[in-house]
């Protein structure tokens, strides 16, 4: 504070504005609450002041204030001041004190308002003058009223004391003047040398108070315009670099106004000669001009082109030439003699000003462009259809105009509301804003369109002060008139060209730029608009076709689009000088043409990242994406947009992509993607950790992640339906597709989406409505298997005459079959009768269950290994058949093998 304000602040006060400004009370002031801060302080009401001021005070932040909290002040409002100074601020202790022991703000209020001159409050308001004077020299808000002395004012300060003046000047009558000069003189009063102001004040008064000074001062008893222009200048001087209406500034404020015209004009309304224009200057020179009267409008035009009392030949001149242009532009002038010599050769040959029609046309004029480029539109509806009257003209398609002279369209059924509402007789009724929305389709005219019935044709200020008084959505249908084969004709279609380019290697680069226009425009231009929309600064070839299945040719560039046969939707190839087009270049499907590509390089796995790296391969793969996310994405990159990542995400699958590709020269047979894990997982949080995820979903964010970094549109609009309503399919699609875009448009929408058609029929009525939905990944059921694998165990007994007992075996079964299925599969690999094969289930070397015959393989788990027992019947001519009967041996046992004799049925 010291730094700033440019004198010491005692610690305490810095202390407690500390405290007020740390309204989180975390010990410490963030940029946010700091500007906030100096906002108050700067430009605040007196409410949010006297807020501050209770909060600096409030040191427990009780919401009251106490005599403990407002002691901790007096010391360092007392020291190293004066005697007198110490007396206030004990004075208005002690009437704090007697207003009772504590006050909430609502008091504290009350009481300020009261003691506006009390040690108290004038230390903030100290500061904020230092702050004023210090931080960017501009005048405190309380001093931009406009109030001035009258020496400093000219004819307006003449005002303030004679009547008489101020009806000449401002245009106000003699008895308006009078009790304005009655009026007693504000308490708060500032005067202005030389654009620097030094005021008295203690706190700025409120609107209210400043509108009624500002009538006073300027004579413009319109106080809605005056709130208008009063919000104007603010505005303008918040923009400006040194907070003033300087020259640089009024230039912004009036682009419309000739260049010479906009000097002078600014030297006349810069009554102080300062060298910039006060509020009060500014509401009394574009008051005279928007609603003055005719004497007063008369004499800021003689103060335009005036040397003193006279005007000069040549300024006469240019007042003629004035003169014309707002007569080219109004149509309202009329021819006559804006000056004449003086004979009588007192002053030197030099002319004075018939002050008729022409010289207040002229100011009329710059009140009307000022309405327009400050956006103000007029009080009355009729005002406003003439200054468009005069504007505008009317269209003959047969006659439109000079070549490249420039028409705008608008909705024909906005400017018959705006038509009929303006009429002398038409009640008032509100005009929505201009909306040409039901003209275009995905940005360009509809086909088929008809003048007035569709939409109208308007001048270039027409549309511009219709745009600046209503707004709207537009958009802005500029169209110019051409020359075609001797034949003039207003050109409604512009070509939309493709224009694509190649890169070092002859490579054609994957998403192409439109670009609009004109037909007669030369193919050079063409190919200068190009590189420019490219951000090509190299020589390129331009080349050109008509459709993808035909070769690129080369054509005379001075030639005309027309003259070439250019279509719409023609593709144009940038090709850099110096290169060869590649075979995928040249209308071929595209393919991976390089064969370092088909080396095998694969990505480490970082802990459960097999999810991530097979999805990545698949991507990685892709030809076209691959190919555009290695330089084309660049031209994309969304930055700004709040639905994706700012670009980190496609930056980190390019830089991605650049690994493989360095991995593939070097050789390399593995890279690491931890990069590419890091922000990912930053981006999206549900991903983080090392748990394992699914590769599906995995897939499905990272395609909308892509997809949102390079979608080219900026902010989305809504877009709503419409029902089908028996619609053809193809024609509902279209228009679901056209919506899916508006919203949707980049180089991964357009290679990774489809739509799926969804039908819903209502079983009451019957009534059908169908859907297109869009989609990037399509779930579909892996189709279902009707068989099953098991692997089982068949052991023999030694009366079957083999040798090996065991038996290891996979065989294939119907999934929803029975155990009956297993047996027939089994003795049929082993060639043994079904009959004689028995299904168990083995569990510690012991017969757990037997199978029954019915049961189903459903039932049993998938990793299920039964044991099945061949059984040949018992008069089998087997020398142990008798021994090995009597004595069973459990399955597993050690030694000779030994079966299991089961004499049951199946």
């Amino acid at each position: 504070l010291n730094s700033v304000v440019g004198a010491p602040v005692p610690e305490d006060l810095a202390e407690a504005l500390f405290n007020g400004f740390d309204t989180s009370a975390t010990g410490k002031v963030t940029v946010h609450q700091f500007v906030c801060g100096l906002a108050v302080l700067r430009h605040g009401t007196p409410e949010e002041k006297l807020r501050l001021l209770f909060a600096v005070y409030d040191a427990d932040r009780d919401q009251l204030l106490s005599e403990t909290d407002l002691q901790r002040f007096a010391k360092a409002l007392g020291d190293s001041r004066t005697a007198t100074r110490e007396r206030a601020v004990d004075d208005a202790l002690h009437a704090l004190s007697a207003a009772g022991p504590s006050m909430n703000f609502k008091r504290f209020s009350e009481w300020a308002h009261e003691h506006i001159d009390s040690p108290l409050v004038t230390w903030l308001y100290d500061i904020e003058q230092r702050l004023a004077e210090e931080l960017d020299e501009r005048p405190c808000p309380r001093r931009d009223m406009g109030i001035r002395t009258v020496s400093t004012l000219g004819p307006l300060g003449a005002a303030a004391r004679n009547p008489s003046t101020a009806s000449s000047a401002s245009g106000v009558s003699s008895s308006s003047a009078a009790a304005a000069a009655s009026q007693p003189p504000p308490r708060a009063a500032t005067v202005a040398i030389g654009g620097s102001s030094a005021s008295t004040c203690r706190r700025p008064p409120d609107s209210a108070e400043e509108v009624r000074i500002l009538v006073r001062e300027t004579g413009v008893e319109d106080s809605a315009l005056v709130l208008e222009l009063r919000a104007a200048w603010r505005a303008l001087t918040s923009e400006s670099r040194f907070g003033v209406l300087d020259p640089a500034t009024f230039k912004k404020a009036l682009p419309s106004a000739p260049e010479s015209l906009r000097g002078r004009f600014f030297d006349a309304l810069d009554l102080s000669s300062s060298g910039t224009i006060a509020m009060a200057e500014w509401v009394q020179g574009l008051g005279v001009c928007m609603v003055g009267s005719s004497e007063a409008r008369r004499a800021l035009s003689f103060r335009l082109f005036s040397e003193g009392a006279f005007v000069a030949p040549p300024a006469a001149e240019e007042l003629r030439r004035f003169a014309g242009a707002a007569g080219s532009i109004f149509e309202e002038l009329e021819s006559s003699v804006y000056a004449k010599e003086d004979r009588s050769g007192t002053h030197g040959g030099s002319g004075s000003v018939d002050r008729g029609g022409p010289a207040e046309a002229i100011a009329r004029a710059l009140g009307r462009l000022a309405r327009i480029d400050l956006r103000l539109p007029p009080r009355h509806r009729s005002e406003e259809r003439e200054i468009i009257g005069c504007l505008n003209a009317p269209f003959d398609p047969e006659k439109p105009g000079k070549k490249d002279e420039v028409w705008h369209l608008v909705s024909a059924r906005w400017w018959d509301k705006w038509f009929d509402s303006t009429k002398p007789e038409a009640n008032p009724t509100e005009v929505p804003s201009i909306d040409n929305s039901a003209l275009v389709d995905h940005g360009s005219l509809r086909v088929g369109l008809c003048d007035r019935s569709d939409y109208r044709v308007i001048t270039p200020g027409a549309w511009r002060a219709l745009y600046a008084w209503y707004g709207g959505p537009g958009p802005p249908l500029a169209r110019k008139v051409i020359e075609i084969d001797g034949r003039r004709e207003l050109e409604m279609y512009p070509l939309r060209l493709h224009v694509s380019r190649t890169d070092l290697d002859g490579n054609a680069l994957l998403l192409d730029r439109t670009l609009e226009v004109s037909c007669a425009e030369l193919l050079q231009t063409v190919r200068e608009k190009a590189c420019a929309l490219h951000g090509i600064k190299v020589p390129v070839t331009i080349l050109h076709r008509s459709d993808d299945y035909m070769d690129w040719a080369e054509d005379d560039e001075s030639e005309t689009l027309h003259a070439l046969g250019f279509i719409n939707g023609h593709s144009v190839l940038l090709r850099l000088e110096g290169t060869a087009l590649s075979p995928s270049a040249t209308g071929a499907n595209p393919t991976c043409t390089d064969t370092r590509l088909k080396a095998a390089v694969g990505l480490s796995n970082l802990g459960n990242t097999c999810y991530m790296n097979s999805s990545l391969q698949c991507l990685m793969h892709s030809p076209l994406l691959a190919e555009y996310f290695k330089e084309e994405y660049l031209y994309d990159l969304n930055t700004e947009g709040q639905w994706g990542s700012g670009g980190r995400l496609a930056v980190a699958f390019s830089e991605l992509l650049a690994d493989l590709a360095s991995a593939r020269e070097r050789g390399s047979r593995f890279i690491e993607p931890r990069v590419f894990e890091r922000v990912f997982k930053e981006l999206m949080r549900e991903f983080s950790g090392w748990e394992q995820q699914d590769a599906q979903e995995f897939l499905s964010v990272l395609l909308s992640g892509l997809g949102e970094d390079v979608n080219r549109v900026k902010e989305k609009p809504y877009v709503e339906l419409k029902d089908s309503d028996g619609r053809p399919d193809p024609e509902v699609a279209r228009e679901a597709w056209s919506a899916h875009c508006r919203r949707e448009l980049s180089a991964v929408t357009a290679l990774f989406s489809g739509q799926m058609k969804s039908a819903l029929r209502c079983v009451a009525c019957g009534r059908e409505t169908t859907t297109f939905d869009p989609f990037s990944s399509l779930q579909v059921p892996l189709p279902e298997q009707t068989f099953r694998w098991v692997t089982c165990t068949l052991l023999r007994t030694p009366r079957a005459g083999v040798v090996q007992h065991a038996t290891r075996l996979s065989v294939r079964v119907p999934k929803h079959g029975r155990v009956s299925d297993l047996a027939q599969a089994v003795a049929v690999a082993a060639g043994l009768a079904v009959a004689e094969v028995v299904v168990t289930e083995v569990a510690d070397g012991y017969v757990f269950r037997l199978l029954r015959q019915s049961t189903l393989l459903s039932t049993l788990r998938d990793d299920f290994r039964p044991t099945l027992f061949h059984l040949p019947p018992l008069h089998s001519s087997s020398p142990s058949a008798s021994s090995t009967a009597s004595s069973p041996q459990p399955s597993g046992g050690g030694g000779g093998g030994g079966g299991l004799l089961v004499e049951a049925s199946p």
